[in-house]
């Protein structure tokens, strides 16, 4: 087989941003050089379907479809999976394709026409799971927030009920508490303390009663280092619970 007999120059050159964050490309030739390093670099490579996770498996080659090496434990009613795999720069990538045909030693799939990179961004955001909690100090006043909304490397958004804080203000002896991914079946209960932080902004909310806030956080090395741990840990949560 032809490796690269069907990987022309596209129309679409480079990287985009999307809505959710993440870098793509539709470029023929970006996506043709990876699934030649994913071949010819024997890297690793996961199969993702809603409540499915492969091992790590590998390209064996593509053409006119993808020839993926088969895991053990391929369930027989799979018509699309996503792709993950990290790059050489450490960062995840992924695309998905539907499943062609299945043989006891390959996985036959559609060659990718769109690839998605996960950029890391100080400010990119991700959804956090059900009975999510906030307690923090605010002027000798302790406070729980009525609801996370998202967090990231940077801070968080939550509301609360009535204009209790305003832009400036400090808030300090922060506590997060995630439940993380356990009730989807993924991921560990997560457990953040935050020394200080500052409401950056104020939104109204819909029924004028709740209020949103987004708040920075100020962190030391220790604390980024934790939080920066769950975003990602939580992006990719995401990512393999997206599939469908």
């Amino acid at each position: 087989m032809d490796a690269k007999k069907n990987i022309a120059p596209g129309l679409y050159v480079g990287w985009v941003s999307d809505e959710s964050g993440y870098e793509k490309t539709r470029s023929r030739e970006i996506i043709g050089q990876t699934l030649d390093r994913l071949k010819n670099n024997r890297m690793l490579i996961t199969l993702y379907h809603k409540d499915y996770q492969s091992g790590s498996t590998v390209l064996v080659d593509f053409g006119e479809q993808l020839v993926i090496d088969r895991p053990k434990d391929w369930p027989d009613n799979i018509s699309r999976v996503r792709v993950v795999f990290k790059d050489e720069g450490r960062l995840w990538n992924f695309f998905q394709v539907a499943v062609r045909s299945v043989s006891s030693d390959y996985v036959y799939t559609d060659v990718p026409v769109e690839l998605f990179l996960l950029q890391r961004r100080d400010n990119y955001r991700v959804d956090v799971p059900s009975g999510s909690q906030v307690t923090f100090s605010h002027q000798g006043k302790n406070h729980v927030a009525l609801r996370l909304e998202n967090i990231s490397a940077g801070g968080m958004l939550i509301t609360l009920k009535g204009q209790v804080l305003r832009p400036g203000d400090l808030l300090t002896d922060l506590y997060i508490s995630l439940p993380g991914g356990e009730r989807e079946g993924l991921g560990k209960p997560t457990e953040l303390k935050i020394g200080k932080a500052e409401v950056a902004r104020t939104l109204r909310g819909d029924n004028h009663i709740h209020i949103l806030f987004g708040i920075k956080f100020l962190l030391t090395p220790v604390e980024e280092d934790r939080v920066q741990r769950y975003v990602r840990s939580r992006e990719l949560e995401l990512l393999k619970k997206g599939v469908g």
